[in-house]
């Protein structure tokens, strides 16, 4: 899998680290350590964003 960059912005409320994506806002994910919301991030993203697409694949951008 081709490696992608996002930003996720995480901010911490009631002991627990909250965050999502800038890119793909409704990737949102919960957890008790940085560590672990960055893997639950990735695990959401590739379950909501990436379940469907092929292992090989290509990537083009597009200005709209």
């Amino acid at each position: 899998m081709m490696q992608m960059r996002f930003t996720l912005i995480y901010w911490m409320n009631e002991d627990r680290w909250h965050g999502k994506l800038m890119e793909h806002p409704l990737i949102r994910a919960e957890a008790d350590n940085l560590d672990e919301l960055q893997e639950q991030i990735t695990v959401t993203y590739l379950n909501e964003v990436m379940a469907d697409v092929p292992e090989e694949y290509a990537i083009r951008t597009l200005i709209i």
